[in-house]
C-alpha cells in the first residue's frame, strides 16, 4: 500500500490592512487608496505564485490580503515563509501574518493567534516544529 504524504496548510492575512483602507477612505485619499489596492492585489498574486514555485504549494484561495495554500509537509520551510513575509511587507508597506497547521482549521486558528499577538508573526502547530 502506498503511503500518503502529510500535508500542511498555510493561511496568510495582511496586518492592519482594514485600518489603512479606512484611513485613506476617511481622508478622501482616493488615488492613494487605488495605489494601495493595486499593491495588495499584485502582492498576494505574487505570493501565490512564489508559494507554488518555491514550495510546490497548491493555492486554494488568493484574494485581497488573504491567502490559503496546501503543500506537502516535506516542502515546508519556515525560513522561506519568513522571506515571503518580508517580500510582501516590502511590496505593500504592511506586514502579513501566517498560521501553519496540518488542517485548514488549525492553520486558521494559528493565524488568529498570530494576528492577536503582533504584526508579521508566524505561528505553527507543534507537530510541524
Amino acid at each position: 500500500m502506498e503511503k500518503l504524504e502529510r500535508v500542511l496548510f498555510i493561511f496568510g492575512d495582511g496586518d492592519r490592512v482594514r485600518e489603512r483602507i479606512e484611513g485613506l477612505l476617511f481622508s478622501n485619499e482616493l488615488e492613494a487608496l487605488s495605489s494601495f489596492s493595486k499593491k495588495l492585489n499584485d502582492s498576494i498574486l505574487l505570493l501565490a505564485k512564489l508559494f507554488t514555485e518555491t514550495m510546490g504549494a497548491q493555492v486554494i484561495m488568493s484574494a485581497g490580503d488573504d491567502l490559503l495554500v496546501r503543500l506537502p509537509l516535506s516542502n515546508y520551510s519556515r525560513h522561506k515563509l519568513e522571506e515571503l513575509a518580508d517580500m510582501y511587507k516590502n511590496q505593500v508597506g504592511s506586514p502579513i501574518s501566517f498560521g501553519v497547521g496540518p488542517s485548514i482549521e488549525s492553520a486558521y486558528l494559528n493565524l488568529r493567534r498570530a494576528k492577536s499577538s503582533k504584526a508579521q508573526k508566524i505561528i505553527e502547530s507543534e507537530v510541524i516544529a
